[in-house]
C-alpha cells in the first residue's frame, strides 16, 4: 500500500492579503459560481484559478478543491 506523504508549511497571511485574496476569488465567478458556463471545465477554471495564486507571490500554495488541482509558487 503506498501513502501519500503532505508537507504542510505555515504561511502567514495580513489581515490586507486576506481580504485581498477575497476580493479577488470573488472576482473569479468561474471558480465559485455553479451556473458560471465555464465551472464545469476544470481548463478554464485552473487558468482563473492560477491567476489568483499570480497575484499573491511568495504565499506558497492554492488548491483547487474541486479537481485537487495544486498550484504552487
Amino acid at each position: 500500500m503506498t501513502r501519500a506523504v503532505t508537507s504542510l508549511v505555515k504561511i502567514e497571511w495580513s489581515k490586507d492579503e486576506l481580504v485581498m485574496l477575497i476580493e479577488v476569488y470573488k472576482g473569479k465567478e468561474i471558480l465559485w459560481n455553479l451556473r458560471h458556463p465555464g465551472y464545469s471545465k476544470r481548463g478554464m477554471r485552473e487558468i482563473a484559478l492560477r491567476d489568483v495564486v499570480s497575484q499573491f507571490p511568495g504565499k506558497g500554495m492554492l488548491q483547487d478543491v474541486f479537481t485537487g488541482t495544486v498550484l504552487l509558487q
